[in-house]
């Protein structure tokens, strides 16, 4: 039933024609048929790019195969319900593409063989991939890769020379002995399986799998690539915020023969890493870096086509190298608007428009969730990641004449790990009239950070739920 609705609902009764008109890619891309009487050992893929959905259309009823994104409502519908099921990214998905920090991503594929015996050779992918044969059938033989978590795939299928370096260098990270070829003792590991795919059936394979791809009948299938941010990077970007905090450690790279040598300056700095990764364990630790907004799905809104600028959804360069992909089977596709209705701004990288205001006075947890903002012995400590500035000190440089709210404050968690300081979280709160207790909380945080003093002696800090959600405050571990 699932599968019908994709197919009546996003892929119009699985007409190409309107499937590649209908594209989130900015190109189709036309895997040529290989020539009768070459190597057949050897299946490199032999494509071209075309802007024209007609051209390639045509191409396609000569035999040859297409590949491209699906329309951005079937993509940004599955990739948002997928990775909510899942929890890779911890569910965060940002379908416009634009946005640095959100730590889920995805795209959706859709490959359209008009003839049998279409091959797409071995390779790997670095995706978590599901994948829904529409019509036709096709036969999938895999095998188990030796590189874990993989950051590149792993393409000897794909004429690109100027790929190998990269993703060998990348494989290598976690096995040293990996070749650059199609699998072997180097690369691979244990039996080749066999699977055969007929309409509806759903296939998942994860990252690193080997896999080669045979058409048995022509047919359409789509594919969901699903990719998340790795711990490495979400805790460098973290690191590098506290580190800029100190005059040192943003200083410019000087080396000269007179009297300033780098190395030396970088080792003395080195020596500072134990005393700032303890002070982020004492005030926070993983807590600072993934407060509660960021553990629950934001609101998703499909966009339209072109929203996310170039049309391509940051795949680490590979995404016209990927061969046969997965998608996965929705439950619901409708439900996915529905759920995290209630969450106004949960993180994904500047989490909330301007419009989207959290009135401190009416705001609460989700019930399934106060228990991630609750504090055993009512103890809080300041989130070093972490800055409040009063929305008048944004705004009054240019708006003097104008009447601006002095009860709104601009919340950033997690900032400075990119260059154009995009925040993890960011969300705007309103706090009550001046005799309210959110004010007078709120403009003591802004006091306090603009003194460089210790937040310990703030009181009534559980009084504001939202500054626990969205991590300014963090709740103090037990020893």
């Amino acid at each position: 039933e699932s599968v019908q609705n994709i197919v009546e609902k996003y892929m119009f009764n699985l007409d190409i024609r309107q499937v590649l008109a209908e594209t989130s890619s900015d190109n189709v891309f036309v895997w040529l048929a290989p020539q009768p009487g070459g190597n057949q050992t050897k299946q490199t893929i032999q494509s071209i790019e075309l802007q024209d959905p007609d051209a390639a259309y045509a191409l396609h009823q000569s035999g040859h195969a297409t590949y491209c994104r699906a329309s951005p409502e079937l993509e940004q519908t599955l990739v948002s319900s997928l990775l909510r099921d899942v929890g890779l990214g911890c569910g965060q998905y940002d379908p416009t593409g634009e946005k640095l920090t959100v730590m889920g991503r995805g795209e959706v594929e859709v490959f359209a063989a008009s003839r049998a015996g279409h091959v797409t050779d071995w390779h790997t992918d670095f995706q978590e991939n599901f994948t829904i044969q529409l019509s036709g059938q096709k036969r999938w033989t895999i095998k188990q890769g030796l590189a874990t978590h993989p950051l590149r795939g792993c393409t000897p299928h794909y004429r690109s020379p100027d790929a190998v370096e990269g993703q060998l260098k990348s494989a290598r990270l976690s096995a040293p002995q990996f070749e650059f070829s199609q699998p072997n003792e180097r690369n691979s590991f244990g039996n080749e399986a066999t699977v055969l795919l007929k309409p509806g059936d759903c296939f998942y394979f994860p990252a690193g799998l080997w896999h080669k791809v045979e058409t048995v009948e022509e047919g359409v299938s789509i594919n969901v690539s699903l990719m998340a941010t790795n711990f490495a990077t979400l805790f460098c970007q973290s690191l590098q915020h506290l580190l800029l905090k100190y005059d040192g450690w943003r200083e410019a790279i000087v080396n000269n023969s007179g009297c300033i040598s780098a190395v030396d300056r970088l080792q003395n700095l080195m020596t500072t890493l134990p005393n700032i990764l303890g002070h982020l364990e004492e005030n926070g630790g993983a807590r600072a870096i993934l407060p509660p907004a960021l553990l629950r799905p934001p609101q998703f809104q499909v966009v339209g086509k072109g929203a996310d600028g170039d049309g391509r959804n940051n795949s680490a360069d590979e995404a016209s190298d990927q061969g046969e992909g997965v998608i996965d089977e929705t439950e619901s596709m409708e439900e996915n608007e529905e759920d995290g209705a209630d969450d106004k701004s949960s993180g994904s990288s500047e989490g909330s428009d301007d419009n989207d205001v959290v009135d401190c006075e009416t705001f609460d947890v989700p019930e399934e969730a106060k228990e991630m903002i609750s504090s055993k012995g009512g103890s809080f400590v300041k989130n070093p990641l972490a800055t409040l500035l009063r929305m008048t000190d944004i705004t009054k440089y240019y708006n003097e004449a104008e009447d601006v709210d002095d009860n709104l404050y601009v919340l950033n968690v997690n900032y400075a790990g990119n260059e154009v300081m995009e925040s993890s979280v960011r969300t705007i709160l309103k706090a009550g009239d001046e005799d309210s207790v959110s004010k007078k909380i709120l403009d003591q945080c802004c006091t306090l950070e603009e003194k460089g003093e210790d937040h310990a002696k703030l009181d009534g800090v559980e009084a504001l739920p939202a500054l626990l959600w969205y991590g300014y405050f963090i709740p103090k571990r037990e020893v």
